[in-house]
């Protein structure tokens, strides 16, 4: 395995209908099993296609974390496309430098953003609609299989002490980081991984999808970061794990000194300092 689609088409025909990613949209849980994923890419390759963006075409992706985000980053590199993520929290200053660096030709965004990205001057469409707009495209089964130097994305910095870099990955290089993950993470066909970190960094990427698609473990994605949700989460959807950064950590340990001091138990919430 040396390529992401071959993860992916390999993930697809060893767990087939397993949940592969998973998302609570209002009181309806949408679930994608790991072969309508694959599916899903194939379909979404072709539509890009017929868009009119070709091999090494730039697309810019602006979003929070969905199933769709994952299905369009497997669309694009079925199709060849190169997919450039970016934060949801980005500055509209910081998305047109990334824009005109890369010469981004398509940009997918957010409702919660559509507004910044109807400004970028590129053909344009919301990710929540996606799956809707796949409705009776037709898979492409004859299109290329990609190549292992092939380029995947395009990770930029955040440009916090100076002009945002691009960094070119390619297949192997993000394949080879998801193997020697896989020799040091602990999950299995039963974990049940809650996403809190941007799919836009690669952190989040490798260890938190490419590593979990290889071991059959199903994503969970909230519909927001707010503690009282993700708390709720944690428990209706029976989360075994996450990964967090001290970020993270910081949020938990805030919304629990909120919940302490509304229910007026600040004194027994304190160390002991005797």
């Amino acid at each position: 395995m040396t390529t992401l689609c071959q993860l992916l088409q390999g993930a697809a025909a060893e767990f087939s209908s397993k949940t592969a990613v998973l998302m609570q949209r209002g009181y309806r849980i949408e679930r994608w099993s790991y072969q309508y994923l694959w599916e899903f890419s194939e379909r979404l390759a072709t539509y890009l296609r017929g868009k009119g963006l070709q091999h090494g075409d730039r697309l810019l992706l602006w979003a929070p974390n969905m199933p769709e985000w994952v299905g369009l980053y497997f669309g694009c590199l079925r199709a060849g496309v190169i997919l450039v993520p970016i934060d949801v929290r980005s500055t509209p200053d910081f998305v047109v430098k990334v824009k005109e660096k890369t010469s981004a030709s398509y940009l997918f965004v957010s409702q919660i953003n559509q507004e910044q990205g109807s400004k970028l001057g590129i053909p344009m469409q919301y990710l929540e609609d996606l799956s809707q707009e796949l409705d009776g495209v037709s898979s492409d089964s004859c299109l290329p299989s990609p190549a292992e130097e092939d380029i995947a994305e395009v990770m930029f910095t955040s440009g916090t002490t100076g002009e945002p870099k691009g960094v070119i990955l390619t297949h192997r290089n993000i394949v080879s980081n998801a193997l020697a993950s896989a020799q040091v993470i602990s999950i299995d066909t039963s974990s049940r991984v809650l996403s809190l970190l941007p799919l836009s960094h690669m952190l989040e990427q490798t260890v938190e999808l490419m590593t979990l698609l290889k071991f059959g473990a199903t994503v969970v994605y909230p519909a927001s970061q707010q503690p009282g949700l993700i708390f709720r989460t944690l428990k209706e959807q029976r989360i075994t794990t996450i990964v967090l950064v001290p970020q993270i950590l910081q949020l938990f340990w805030n919304a629990i000194e909120r919940e302490v001091k509304k229910q007026g138990r600040e004194q027994l919430w304190q160390p002991d300092n005797e």
